[in-house]
């Protein structure tokens, strides 16, 4: 279950969908990777984090996001993304360049970025806990449990900043 990103209530989102993930595409002739994800879906998900272990980064504060991918064998980091500067058009870039992703994995967000990320197809959710084990987790199909969601959050309650992002 998801908790509701305005009053910490059980949301009833549906599961995060990987497009075609867990199953491979469908081999064609003329040698195509039978592993390759189809065109167009929407695989990755988007981690905010400082230290690289832990879901621990507000997405506002992240100045990168790191990028993984479904794989044989669990979670497969793939690169990780320099995030917009703050400013005007800081959302739409960054949902522009998260295209290929599913869903974006923070500790905190505004309101403003996640109506942004969610109107471009993104979800977003707002966990806590180690990344292992939510990336299991979502590209297995299930939702977070209990352990990884975070508690209820609204941008602006800790600082005195405009909505643009933290620093700004």
């Amino acid at each position: 279950m998801r908790k509701d990103k305005n009053n910490g209530s059980t949301g009833g989102n549906p599961p995060v969908r990987l497009g075609q993930a867990g199953a491979a595409a469908p081999p064609e002739a003329g040698g195509a990777d039978p592993l390759a994800p189809p065109e167009g879906a929407r695989l990755n998900l988007a981690v905010a984090t400082r230290d690289g272990l832990r879901l621990d980064a507000h997405l506002g504060e992240a100045r990168s996001l790191r990028i993984y991918r479904p794989g044989p064998f669990g979670p497969v980091f793939l690169e990780e993304r320099p995030t917009p500067p703050p400013g005007a058009g800081r959302w739409a870039a960054l949902a522009a360049a998260l295209q290929d992703c599913t869903a974006l994995l923070v500790n905190g967000v505004g309101g403003s970025p996640q109506r942004t990320l969610e109107a471009s197809g993104l979800r977003v959710l707002v966990l806590e806990g180690a990344i292992t084990v939510a990336l299991g987790t979502l590209f297995a199909g299930e939702e977070p449990g209990p352990l990884e969601h975070h508690r209820p959050f609204k941008c602006g309650e800790s600082c005195a900043g405009p909505g643009g992002g933290c620093g700004t």
